[in-house]
């Protein structure tokens, strides 16, 4: 297998977008659409992985904060490596 695609590919995804919300400052708001292209992943999975690991306040009309995101992500990627 191809180490660039599949399985691979997300976990370096996740690894990369935590290093990104790391460094922006506190307090950032972004779009739902914005954290999706930032995780590499559709909108729809950004709000399920919110409605999974965060309270439902989390999604205030369509947007996020960095720092609930990058809990929302640690989470899947603790989720993803316990697979």
């Amino acid at each position: 297998m191809i180490p660039g695609f599949g399985a691979h590919y997300r976990v370096y995804r996740l690894t990369a977008a935590l290093a990104r919300l790391r460094d922006m400052p506190a307090g950032t708001i972004m779009t739902v659409a914005k954290a999706a292209r930032l995780l590499g992943i559709k909108e729809a999975a950004v709000r399920t992985l919110v409605s999974q690991y965060a309270p439902t306040t989390a999604l205030d009309r369509n947007t996020i904060s960095a720092e609930t995101l990058r809990q929302v992500a640690r989470m899947a990627y603790q989720a993803l490596k316990q697979w």
